[in-house]
């Protein structure tokens, strides 16, 4: 069966530390385990931005460092659900995680495409958004979920690519965000 490369894409995506992605894998698998069908795992992190090149490491520190400066010392929030479309080339999907309390609309004004603040859990393809419906329902149904807030982040590269029934991720270098604002 031949593989079908298709165009790849380049994301700034927003990446909490390692002990909240922790945590939100706990309630991803939850939602998995649920008998969920017809849906693409994704990066528990938050695309930003669409870029048309990957940034160089003294771009994404710079970025880092306005994010901080964005959102000062506050944590970052998140009390429910969301989706967002995200164009992929071909076929937008859906993207579906964790609705982040946070707006960098004034920061990411790379080529007009501002993608809203949602830390991602799975794909859903656009033949299959009803599905949607049913897994805000399961969540409010079985899944309270509590608030979760980080301060930790850091912000990154990602290399999307479809392949034949799936996706290949690969995320750059991790560019932290400061924890103290340097004017």
């Amino acid at each position: 069966m031949e593989t079908k490369k298709r165009e790849k894409k380049t994301f700034l995506v927003l990446v909490p530390h390692q002990d909240t992605r922790l945590e939100i894998r706990k309630y991803s698998d939850l939602l998995l385990n649920t008998g969920i069908t017809g849906v693409y795992p994704f990066p528990l992190v938050t695309p930003l931005a669409v870029l048309p090149k990957p940034l160089k490491p003294d771009e994404l520190k710079q970025i880092a460092h306005n994010i901080r400066f964005n959102i000062g010392t506050s944590k970052i929030t998140s009390k429910e659900t969301s989706t967002v479309t995200i164009p992929t080339g071909n076929e937008d999907m859906t993207l579906f995680g964790l609705k982040l309390d946070l707006d960098l609309s004034e920061i990411f004004k790379i080529n007009n495409q501002i993608i809203p603040s949602v830390i991602g859990y799975f794909l859903v393809p656009k033949t299959n958004e009803q599905q949607l419906c049913a897994f805000a329902s399961l969540r409010d149904a079985h899944f309270q979920y509590n608030e979760l807030s980080f301060r930790a982040a850091a912000i990154a590269n990602m290399s999307w690519q479809p392949i034949q029934d799936s996706f290949k991720y690969k995320i750059g270098k991790l560019c932290w965000l400061p924890r103290v604002i340097k004017p």
